[in-house]
């Protein structure tokens, strides 16, 4: 929208469909900033399914970029509830990639996300959600099936990748998301952060998996916090073999200083190094944790 406050209502998710409006090179909602609105919390969606988008389009030289394939979002915050973003995205291949299968968030953007499902979108970088320098609110949301791949570039973040970011999540499930470069390295199956520091309250993370580092979440030179979080039964493994690749099968944490308190990491597996948290660098602060049968 090129104004602020539209209100766009669906009547269900399950019969009310939105697609994209043409074919490749196109997310299916895009809320950009300068299109001439102030897009802010007063736009609101709800009671639709988003589904068949792959993504603006943006090239540099010999290098192109889809970013969004669900929702592309660019200094903007809209609120949605009630939605299903699903089977949105693309992998890239050579010299192309893709940035945040079911939604993109760059430069300041800061959505309202309640009550919504992010399943079956993939792209290089973050399946489910790639999130830039933005700061997103979360709660009721699950964020399943997404995955993060390619075969020619290293892949990040299967359920979410975030970099510069503050996302607050509650009550959200992140499961059975991976990260699965063919070629290359892949890192966080569920989650995959560098340079941010996240709020994570009630989150089960569980059943996600990636190839290289961080079946759970991969970290670096990022400060998360950890409340009543459970990381269950994630795996870090190299192509489906138990080999000498694959550390981190809850967590992986390279110069970070993650802050947990009454978390539970268990029953995660990795077909190298540390099947629940595997450190580099990094300082821990641990409260009432349980780390058991990793």
């Amino acid at each position: 929208p090129a104004t602020n406050g539209i209100k766009l209502f669906g009547s269900s998710e399950e019969d009310c469909i939105i697609g994209p409006s043409s074919g490749w090179g196109n997310s299916v909602i895009l809320f950009d900033e300068e299109l001439g609105g102030t897009i802010d919390n007063t736009t609101l969606i709800s009671g639709f399914t988003i589904t068949g988008g792959n993504g603006v389009l943006e090239s540099s030289g010999s290098i192109s970029v889809s970013k969004g394939g669900g929702i592309y979002c660019y200094n903007a915050s809209p609120t949605l509830t009630n939605v299903t973003i699903s089977g949105n995205g693309s992998f890239g291949g050579f010299q192309y990639y893709s940035l945040g299968g079911g939604m993109y968030l760059s430069e300041n953007s800061n959505p309202t996300l309640t009550n919504v499902t992010i399943s079956g979108n993939n792209a290089s970088f973050g399946g489910g959600i790639c999130m830039t320098g933005s700061s997103p609110t979360l709660t009721n949301v699950t964020i399943s099936g997404n995955e993060a791949g390619g075969s020619h570039r290293d892949s990040y973040g299967g359920g979410i990748y975030m970099t510069g970011s503050s996302p607050t999540l509650t009550n959200v499930t992140i499961k059975d998301n991976s990260a699965s470069a063919s070629s290359y390295y892949a890192y966080g199956g569920g989650i995959s952060m560098s340079s941010s520091s996240p709020t994570l309250t009630n989150v089960t993370i569980k059943d996600n998996s990636t190839k290289y580092y961080g079946g759970g979440i991969y970290m670096s030179s990022s400060s998360p916090t950890l409340t009543n979080v459970a990381i269950t039964d994630n795996v870090a493994y190299y192509n489906g073999t138990w080999d000498d690749y694959g550390d981190g099968g809850g967590i992986y944490c390279y110069n970070a200083s993650p802050s947990m308190e009454n978390v539970t990491i268990s029953g995660n597996t990795a077909g190298n190094n540390s099947g629940g948290i595997y450190c580099t660098t990094s300082t821990l602060v641990l409260v009432n944790c349980i780390l058991w049968n990793d």
